[in-house]
């Protein structure tokens, strides 16, 4: 048997070194020769064949992950910035469309929003409190006049809930079994520093305000019960601050009306009116300790008294000589009543300014006697002397 001994593989650059390869060995000798290889030998120039190609396969290998990489990244990084504008563009635009808060300051972990300028347009939802350096302005045109303001303490407004009544624009409801106060505080020295409730009106609109005209309602103070269904859509009680002339800037008459509604009806009536001059009541007037009127006492021994309707409602004064009596300003139905005093030894002449067939003396004068008093009692029918009485007691 002969031994071939084989020391150099030819290229076989075809081997993957990933799974098992087969070598086949040719000996082109007689039949009777055997090729033999050892694994010993095949494994060493196996490995050495491996081995010199390893250093160019890495680099082959690195050289195409590196540029790969590279690739990638170039990719990523020009997807990235065009992804992070896409993205920054979507969130601006969302938070403008949303809110338009210029800082989009929300700390909700403090439970305070703070904002520079900018428009909420849809709703906002506070836990804590609300507090504004400057004001609040609260604009609703697509719910005009039907509750522009809605402010619920309590539950979600019970029967009552956002008004169906149109003009309202500040609804306050309080929780159930609990009363709903609203209070005005002030705390100052000066004479302006007062609480108040002012209601203005005018004609035309904001941007170009008109004069009131007389008979318009300035301000109403009602109160409104609910019946068996429903609130009443105007007050059952209420108090009207009214123009009582047309308003100019010199001329500002006004009249305070008071209205209530009588037992077992359904309609408010005005019971009482105040003007600058006069008060009238269209109802009963039971005052339970009567009227207390401002006297006007004279000073000094009178010789003339002019009695002023619109003025006087009690005169006393004292004579010591004769006395001459004349009106002013007629009112009709006023009552004037005026006590004279004669402290002189001698009897005193009171002309009392009425014809004699409007005096109870039948007479357009009456003699008061020496240190004696007397009784006048004087009332207008109408605005005229013609239309005015006297009724005299003397003592």
């Amino acid at each position: 048997m002969s031994t071939v001994k084989i020391t150099e593989l030819p290229d076989i650059s075809t081997l993957d070194t990933n799974e098992a390869n087969t070598v086949f060995v040719v000996v082109d000798v007689d039949s009777d020769t055997t090729g033999i290889i050892t694994l010993s030998t095949l494994y060493s120039n196996v490995n050495s064949y491996i081995t010199s190609n390893a250093a160019s396969a890495n680099s082959v290998i690195n050289t195409r992950i590196t540029a790969n990489v590279a690739t990638l990244r170039g990719e990523i990084d020009a997807n990235a910035a065009s992804a992070n504008s896409v993205i920054n563009t979507r969130i601006d635009a969302n938070i403008a469309a949303a809110n338009l808060f210029t800082q989009a300051a929300f700390d909700l972990a403090n439970t305070s929003v703070q904002e520079t300028g900018g428009t909420i347009t849809g709703d906002l939802i506070v836990t804590g409190n609300v507090t504004s350096n400057y004001g609040m302005e609260i604009k609703n045109s697509s719910m005009p006049g039907n509750g522009i303001f809605l402010l619920i303490t309590g539950a979600a407004g019970g029967a009552y809930g956002i008004p169906s009544n149109p003009g309202y624009t500040i609804t306050t409801v309080s929780p159930d079994g609990e009363g709903n106060r609203i209070v005005a505080e002030s705390y100052a020295s000066k004479a302006s520093g007062y609480a108040s409730f002012i209601g203005r009106r005018a004609r035309g609109t904001a941007a170009s305000p008109t004069a009131a005209q007389a008979g318009d309602i300035i301000m109403r103070l009602g109160g409104n019960a609910y019946g068996t269904t429903k609130f009443s859509q105007f007050a059952d009680a209420r108090i009207e601050f009214i123009a009582n002339q047309n308003v100019t800037d010199t001329e500002k008459g006004t009249r305070i009306e008071f209205w209530a509604t009588a037992n077992n009806t359904n309609t408010a009536v005005n019971i009482a009116t105040m003007t600058g001059d006069q008060v009238d009541f269209t109802g009963y007037v039971s005052p339970t300790k009567g009227f207390v009127y401002v006297p006007s006492l004279l000073v000094g021994n009178q010789t003339a008294i002019t009695v002023d309707f619109t003025a006087n409602s009690m005169i006393k004064a004292n004579i010591v000589s004769d006395m001459t009596v004349s009106f002013t300003n007629y009112v009709p139905g006023k009552i004037v009543e005026m006590w004279i005093t004669n402290t002189s030894g001698s009897n005193r002449t009171v002309t009392h300014g009425c014809s004699a067939v409007n005096s109870t003396v039948n007479s357009t004068t009456v003699t008061i006697p020496a240190t004696s008093s007397g009784y006048f009692k004087y009332f207008s029918i109408q605005s005229d002397l013609a239309n005015t009485f006297v009724a005299i007691t003397s003592a």
